[in-house]
């Protein structure tokens, strides 16, 4: 706009050749993906961080359930408080397949979804889990890493949290064409 403005015309036409690109990239995460089978459906998800050091209010995620009816549910910091209270409501019956884990911060996988294979996996001195899982859905499956990474609050935290996404990144990598990343990954802008 600058150069536009003050009349440099070619330095404007040349900076438009070479930002047009970047500014259009963004566009393909909105176009339709062909990279997963077809025999892979659509999938809701929903992602929930419990929070369980400092909340208590089960009827506020089991109202968020009823209203979403997604598919699959991962918690993150789940202890078995939560896990207790929320196997007696009518909300997660329909959630047959389940992998939960209490140790560290507490993960938990729900799904409506058969689950052919999990493990849970650990990483670092804070010992925080991954749920590794592969779920059949209609003729196929699909390959799903539940994580929750060390938050980044010191400098020690930082780089076990930047080791652990390096091992995700090869974890997902293995995993076959249709594969899904879900969690809490401490990863927001200036964390």
């Amino acid at each position: 706009v600058v150069c536009a403005l003050t009349k440099y015309y070619k330095t404007t036409v040349a900076l438009l050749l070479v930002l047009s690109p970047i500014a259009f990239d963004p566009l393909h995460m909105l176009l339709p993906s062909s990279a997963a089978p077809s025999s892979v459906s659509r999938l809701k998800i929903l992602n929930y961080n419990t929070e369980f050091q400092h909340n208590d209010d089960f009827e506020s995620f089991c109202e968020l359930v009823r209203k979403e009816q997604p598919e699959l549910i991962a918690l993150v910091e789940v202890n078995q408080k939560w896990l207790d209270a929320l196997s007696a409501t009518p909300e997660l019956k329909e959630y047959k397949h389940q992998v939960t884990s209490v140790t560290g911060p507490g993960m938990a996988l729900f799904s409506k979804l058969p689950i052919q294979f999990h493990d849970v996996r650990f990483f670092g001195k804070s010992h925080h889990p991954r749920i590794c899982a592969t779920l059949k859905i209609n003729d196929g499956c699909v390959d799903v890493l539940i994580a929750h990474p060390t938050t980044p609050k010191t400098e020690s935290g930082f780089w076990e949290r930047n080791q652990e996404l390096e091992l995700m990144a090869n974890e997902v990598k293995a995993f076959g064409p249709a594969k899904i990343l879900i969690g809490d990954l401490n990863c927001g802008s200036w964390s």
